[in-house]
């Protein structure tokens, strides 16, 4: 495979927490770039996330993209199970991690998903997230630690609390989208450290000329530390070749197009409406019409791929499954324990000051008479 990008990652541990428990990992000569964000507040996050970044580092490229991107797939599921398992011995709730993948292909962009870290490409002055979050809450709902002074966002309650992750459930979705392949084109993933500092206006690089990757991220990471930078801060950088003459394969309304069947198919997988095998059967015929395929709507896209309507689902398929049942109730059940833990030790310390209050009392009437 042609190298025809330069790429740079960093992480840090920030001003708050004790450790870091993101990881990344930077691999071009795969064509692969992750982004591994360790649950924090659950045990061992740390953990998680190396153990993603580390059972994605030893895959090898072989074969089609579709290949590939099948094995990062089966890859994280195994870890999920891992996981799964690592939990129930350490006898606690949840191990887990999010996680995001970058791969590059000759034709187009994959980025895959669990959670809520990000990617953003850059291509002609637009800054557009390719991911979306998968939490619980309206987008408006989720707070940003670097808000200015005076503005504020209504937060709804459980808002920003994780829907998916590696090693929430047994059963393992990841969802993808897909992007161009062009000269010039940037690429940022980013853990949520990132984006709750800063706002994706302070995370667009300049417009005027363009940096390398590890210039880009040395901004980045100097802004963000600038803030309270209340969890772990994490960034990888991907820019295409300036200076390719690679020819333009994808239009960008095509694969904005695509991006919306790789969704419908996600949810329909999601859903139970169609089985994994005939999913991925999809998909690839879908990511391999990309290359034949013209400026076309996206009706006579979604007959190239069949994308189903909901009906009842096949046999060999999951069973279907609404949003609200989708939410990981484990991690939901955790966050909703950690605040009733918060909440009694803050009764306990008022109720110590309350008991140290009226001791003074009691010691300054006994000892009144004395004084007398």
């Amino acid at each position: 495979m042609t190298t025809r990008f330069s790429s740079a990652g960093r992480t840090e541990t920030g001003k708050v927490r004790h450790r870091n428990e993101d990881a990344i990992l930077v691999r071009e000569d795969l064509g692969m770039w992750v982004v591994a964000d360790g649950m924090g507040g659950h045990s061992a996050g740390d953990y998680a996330s190396a153990l993603i970044v580390g059972r994605l580092g030893a895959l090898k490229r072989e074969g089609s993209v579709c290949d590939f991107i099948e094995a990062i797939e089966d890859s994280l599921r195994q870890v999920n199970t891992e996981l799964r398992e690592e939990a129930i011995s350490r006898h606690v709730d949840v191990i887990g991690s999010t996680v995001v993948v970058l791969v590059h292909d000759r034709d187009f962009v994959l980025c895959g998903w669990v959670g809520d870290s990000r990617a953003y490409v850059h291509e002609d002055g637009a800054f557009v997230q390719l991911t979306s979050d998968h939490v619980c809450g309206r987008p408006g709902d989720v707070t940003q630690y670097g808000l200015p002074f005076g503005r504020s966002v209504c937060v709804s309650a459980g808002a920003g609390v994780l829907s998916r992750a590696v090693g929430a459930e047994d059963q393992l979705y990841i969802d993808w989208s897909v992007a161009g392949s062009r000269p010039g084109m940037h690429f940022l993933l980013c853990s949520d450290g990132i984006n709750k500092e800063l706002s994706d206006e302070e995370l667009a690089p300049g417009h005027e000329c363009p940096i390398e990757p590890d210039e880009a991220l040395a901004q980045i990471f100097s802004l963000a530390l600038e803030r309270p930078a209340r969890d772990n801060l994490s960034a990888v950088i991907v820019r295409l070749d300036a200076t390719s003459s690679t020819e333009r394969y994808v239009a960008s309304q095509r694969e904005r197009r695509a991006s919306q069947v790789l969704c419908a198919l996600d949810e329909a997988y999601r859903l139970g409406r169609i089985a994994r095998d005939e999913y991925r059967h999809r998909r690839r015929g879908l990511l391999e019409s990309l290359r034949e395929l013209g400026d076309t709507d996206l009706d006579t896209v979604r007959r190239a791929v069949r994308v189903p309507a909901d009906d009842a689902h096949p046999k060999g398929a999951t069973a279907p499954r609404d949003d609200a049942g989708s939410v990981n109730k484990t991690i939901a059940r955790r966050a909703n324990q950690m605040s009733r833990m918060r909440y009694i030790a803050r009764l306990a310390v008022f109720a110590a000051l309350l008991s140290v209050a009226g001791l003074c009392v009691a010691l300054a009437w006994w000892l009144a008479p004395l004084s007398l």
